[in-house]
């Protein structure tokens, strides 16, 4: 995967975007050359991942990332939303 690739990718989504995978893997997408615009891509999910992209000096680029267990506490408090791209559905508890 290559950083064009993933621009084009991105910015054709009109409503919702789901990104699947491994954060590392959009990582390496960012840090791979393609046939390069000048965006600011890189920087904005740079910020969202809480990463900073590679640079000569930088070898590895560390991912902060907690790992989720979907319960229906989760659910029902609000902190994990099952219900990506459904707006206007809730839930209900029984």
């Amino acid at each position: 995967l290559k950083r064009n690739l993933l621009y084009t990718a991105i910015t054709r989504a009109e409503n919702n975007l789901v990104l699947l995978g491994e954060p590392e893997a959009y990582v390496k997408a960012l840090n791979t050359p393609g046939n390069d615009r000048k965006t600011d891509l890189t920087r904005k999910l740079c910020e969202k991942l809480q990463v900073k992209p590679l640079n000569k000096n930088n070898k590895q680029t560390e991912i902060k990332h907690e790992d989720y267990v979907l319960t229906q506490d989760l659910i029902y408090s609000g902190e994990i939303d099952p219900m990506i791209g459904m707006d206007n559905i809730r839930l209900e508890k029984n």
